[in-house]
């Protein structure tokens, strides 16, 4: 079993004021980071993908990153690495 996160004081901040912004094509990424967690707000434009508009950036054939996530709006679909 693995210890919880120890929880030092608060913080509040914003994605209308964000750490940093992120402009991939038909993309958008607001991220606030805070003591031990970085939140990103994601916004897609119709007709993104991840072969077109990061890949070429980045270099991989999908994101390398962990995420937990969830969509506000509209729909998303995924696709692991197994194609499931």
């Amino acid at each position: 079993m693995t210890a919880s996160p120890h929880v030092t004081g608060r913080e509040a901040k914003s994605h209308d004021a964000p750490d940093e912004t992120q402009t991939p094509p038909k993309t958008r990424v607001e991220v606030v980071r805070l003591e031990g967690h970085t939140i990103g707000r994601f916004t897609f434009e119709p007709g993104w993908r991840w072969s077109d508009c990061v890949k070429p950036a980045v270099g991989t054939d999908s994101c390398q990153n962990v995420h937990v996530g969830y969509a506000v709006s509209g729909q998303i679909g995924v696709r692991l690495d197994d194609k499931t």
